[in-house]
């Protein structure tokens, strides 16, 4: 007689590959920018903090050219001393606008209320920033390191976030109107009530991310992941969904007129309440399978 052999409990592949996902990014990341600093030493390109032109930009004559001097001096100085400096002069509204911050580590910064608009802060490590109500229009903030960072009724509109590390970074309330968050990481973040009209999201990481009443609308998110996203009344009139996966993302009452959600995944989606593509209202209960 054969002996049973006990059974053992498997972690789900969901699990897993989660878990998996935020090592990977981490370590991808990591690499990227080592690569790009010898791309950049090979060139023989400076990465000092300066005052230098930013990269070419739209309505260059209708804005200014550098940052303040004097401000940019004070953050030359190190993070903890510039949020002394901020500390002690409140009434100071800092104007790094263009500013090269490229690559720096700017980590726990305090750039409330900062004009930061078409700063280039690609690869800067700005980890559990604080960046409520800054202004960062056309920013570049191509992989940077967001993780944590409070970008509370922050401007980003047409910013260029793409493949930025945006875990659990606050963004609720924020205009990210147009901005450009392609592969960008922004597993389990809260972007409550944000503003993501035509925004580019192809392939993005939104796992478990707080979207409920965001708008969404003309956003594309194409192969996005949005598995077990809360959607609750968020705004998707006319969206890109296509192959995108929904499993198990909530979707209560939320706009979906006009969405593509050709080929999406939708395995226990909840959509009670919710205005399907054709303008009708679902009834109640979750969907199942591929569209």
């Amino acid at each position: 007689m054969t002996e049973k052999q006990p059974t053992s409990v498997q972690p789900s592949a969901v699990t897993l590959q989660s878990i998996a996902q935020d090592l990977l990014t981490l370590l991808d990341r990591k690499a990227l920018l080592e690569l790009r600093a010898k791309i950049d030493s090979l060139l023989g390109l400076s990465v000092e903090l300066s005052a230098t032109k930013p990269m070419p930009r739209p309505s260059e004559s209708a804005i200014g050219e550098f940052p303040e001097p004097e401000h940019l001096a004070w953050l030359q100085k190190g993070v903890v001393t510039w949020n002394d400096w901020r500390e002690q002069h409140r009434e100071i509204v800092p104007d790094l606008q263009g500013a090269n911050l490229s690559g720096f580590n700017l980590a726990f910064v305090n750039f409330a209320g900062v004009n930061l608009e078409y700063a280039n802060l690609s690869g800067a490590d700005m980890r559990g920033a604080f960046l409520k109500e800054a202004n960062m229009k056309g920013a570049n903030l191509y992989m940077a390191d967001l993780i944590g960072v409070n970008c509370q009724q922050a401007c980003l509109e047409a910013a260029n976030l793409q493949g930025a590390d945006i875990y659990k970074a606050n963004f609720s309330h924020a205009n990210l109107q147009e901005a450009n968050l392609i592969q960008a990481s922004i597993r389990r973040a809260t972007l409550v009530g944000a503003n993501l009209h035509r925004a580019k999201l192809k392939q993005a990481d939104l796992l478990q991310a707080n979207l409920v009443q965001t708008n969404l609308s003309q956003a594309d998110l194409q192969k996005a992941n949005m598995e077990g996203t809360n959607l609750i009344e968020a705004n998707l009139e006319e969206a890109n969904l296509l192959g995108a996966n929904l499993n198990r993302a909530n979707l209560c009452r939320a706009k979906l007129y006009k969405a593509n959600i050709l080929h999406a995944k939708i395995n226990g989606v909840t959509l009670k309440g919710a205005i399907m593509p054709d303008g009708t209202l679902h009834g109640g209960g979750a969907a199942n399978g591929e569209q």
